[in-house]
C-alpha cells in the first residue's frame, strides 16, 4: 500500500489597496500658486499669493490634524513655494520700476527746468514736441506735458501758461530744489510722473513751488 501524501492549501492573505483621500485645500494652494504669477501683471493681483499662504495654512493644519488618512502635502509645498516666489518678486519688481521711473523723470525735469532759467526757451520747448519735430531731443525719449496734454504750436504761446510761464518769469535769477514725487501712473505704452520743486527768487528772497508732469511714450522696436 502505498503512502498517500496529503497537500494542505493555505488562503494566501488578499492584497489590501488603501487610498487616502486628497485634501482639498491642499489642490486649493496649488492652484493659487500657480495663479500667483499674475501678481506679476498689476498691483491688485497681489492678493492671490496671500490666498495661497493662507489655505497653506490650513492644508498642512488639515493634513497634520488626519493623520495618515488625508495625502495632499506635496501639493501644499508646491503652491507655498510658488506663492513665496511670485509673492515676493511681484512688489520687488513693482517697487524698482517705479524707483527706476522716477528717477529718470527727475533727470528730465531738471534739465528742462535748467534750460529755461538759462534762458534757453526754445531747446526747452523743443523737448516738449514730438520727437520728429524736436530739434534738440532730450536724454531720455519723453515729453513734458506741463499744463495740458498737447503742448501749443509755439513756444511763445506755451511760455504765456501754467508752469512754464512761472519758470520762464524767473530766468537769470533763480535756482531750483528738488521736493517730492506726486504722482507715478504706470500704464501699458505710457507712464506719467509728477515732481513737486521749489524755486527760490534770488533777487526778492521768495520761494515758488511749481509742479512739473512729464510722460514718456513706449514704442515698439522692430
Amino acid at each position: 500500500m502505498e503512502p498517500t501524501s496529503e497537500r494542505h492549501w493555505e488562503d494566501e492573505p488578499a492584497t489590501r489597496v488603501s487610498y487616502r483621500a486628497l485634501s482639498a485645500s491642499a489642490i486649493v494652494t496649488l492652484l493659487l500658486g500657480i495663479a500667483s504669477i499674475l501678481a506679476l501683471y498689476h498691483p491688485a493681483m497681489w492678493c492671490i499669493p496671500a490666498a495661497a499662504l493662507l489655505t497653506a495654512v490650513l492644508a498642512v493644519w488639515a493634513t497634520s490634524a488626519s493623520g495618515p488618512d488625508l495625502a495632499g502635502r506635496p501639493a501644499v509645498v508646491w503652491g507655498l513655494a510658488l506663492a513665496l516666489l511670485f509673492g515676493s518678486w511681484a512688489p520687488a519688481a513693482y517697487y524698482l520700476e517705479r524707483r527706476h521711473l522716477q528717477t529718470q523723470a527727475r533727470e528730465f525735469h531738471e534739465c528742462w527746468l535748467q534750460l529755461i532759467l538759462q534762458g534757453e526757451r526754445q531747446d526747452a520747448f523743443d523737448w516738449t514736441l514730438p520727437a520728429d519735430r524736436r530739434q534738440a531731443p532730450p536724454p531720455q525719449d519723453q515729453s513734458v506735458a506741463g499744463p495740458s496734454a498737447a503742448p501749443p504750436a509755439t513756444a511763445d504761446s506755451y511760455f504765456r501758461q501754467g508752469t512754464p510761464r512761472v519758470v520762464a518769469e524767473l530766468a537769470g535769477r533763480a535756482s531750483w530744489r528738488f521736493v517730492c514725487t506726486l504722482q507715478v501712473d504706470k500704464a501699458l505704452r505710457t507712464s506719467t510722473i509728477a515732481q513737486q520743486f521749489e524755486l527760490t527768487d534770488k533777487r526778492q528772497s521768495r520761494k515758488v513751488a511749481v509742479v512739473v508732469t512729464s510722460t514718456r511714450e513706449y514704442t515698439e522696436r522692430t
